[in-house]
């Protein structure tokens, strides 16, 4: 990534009128993400900022191209921190020249401190964009995918809750996720079994810790060959959050089986819509939530520092 003078700085009580316009004009192209990040921002003014371990502005030769809000958390099954933004943009430039400025100068300041990489979300129509962050070395890594639909499928003979004495063993096939995931090109650290196995045992626990959840498990010929984890987030959405099937009993349809109990469990808590997330090069996983009728809803895109 070349340097081009854009620099990222605190934001700072002088930056807050223009900032509280942006959040004013609102979002006009945003198929949904973005508009709810934007209200949340403008409903909780300035009490927002306060979320951010920093809020930035980016400043290039030519004016600001844009603010960022950083939120520190763990990269995907690792112990590195990746540095998730909020971003807003200005709206006197065009937006790939605005979101690679703004990446410019994110990247440059992340440099700094202690994170491995920085992580932008995108919308699908967001293609001008996202295209410039290609351009500057960023990739696709995670899509979160959105449905209103709920197939009410009649229960699995091979489908039931898990016990509890099961939980090392589904938390090993948890783990088994993040080795398939460390496999892909751009992950940032290779990890044993053993800590992976730690890894998604908080984050099961931090995910479940204020929100109703369940475990299902799927068995086969007297044994547990797959799991999946759903969480309920009131008021009325649903996240299949983690699914997996054992290679030897795949082709069965237990993979699809623990989706549809999982979002049939959702439903009866409340949930009226479904998100997944999918690893971008995961094809399996993302044809059969596509058919299901799953939409993008947002893609995480990532440059590794």
């Amino acid at each position: 990534m070349q340097a081009t003078g854009c620099i990222a700085r605190p934001v700072t009580a002088a930056d807050y009128p223009a900032l509280r316009a942006l959040l004013e004009r609102g979002w006009p192209e945003s198929a949904g993400y973005h508009v709810s990040i934007l209200n949340h921002w403008a409903r909780n003014w300035p009490d927002i900022l306060e979320a951010f371990e920093t809020v930035l502005v980016v400043e290039t030769p030519t004016g600001v191209a844009g603010y960022a809000g950083v939120k520190r958390q763990n990269a995907p099954y690792s112990t590195l921190p990746q540095a998730l933004l909020d971003h807003f943009l200005v709206p006197d430039r065009p937006v790939d020249e605005a979101i690679a400025q703004l990446a410019e100068g994110i990247v440059a300041w992340a440099r700094t401190q202690d994170f491995a990489r920085v992580s932008f979300i995108m919308e699908p129509g967001e293609t001008a964009q996202q295209e410039a962050l290609r351009g500057l070395g960023f990739f696709p890594e995670r899509i979160a995918l959105l449905t209103y639909e709920f197939p009410h499928p009649a229960a699995h003979p091979a489908i039931r809750p898990m016990r509890p004495e099961e939980y090392p063993q589904v938390l090993e096939m948890g783990a088994r996720i993040g080795e398939h995931v460390a496999s892909y090109p751009g992950a940032v650290q290779q990890l044993g079994l053993a800590a992976l196995i730690g890894l998604t045992e908080r984050d099961y626990r931090e995910y479940g810790a204020n929100r109703p959840h369940c475990f299902l498990v799927a068995e086969h010929e007297g044994r547990l060959v797959g799991f999946l984890f759903a969480v309920y987030e009131p008021p009325n959405g649903g996240l299949l959050y983690d699914a997996y099937v054992l290679p030897e009993a795949r082709r069965l349809g237990l993979y699809r089986a623990l989706n549809y109990q999982g979002s049939e469990w959702l439903y009866e808590q409340g949930a009226r819509y479904l998100v997944g997330y999918v690893h971008s090069e995961n094809e399996g996983p993302l044809r059969f939530l596509e058919a299901w009728g799953f939409k993008p809803y947002f893609t995480a895109w990532e440059f590794n520092l």
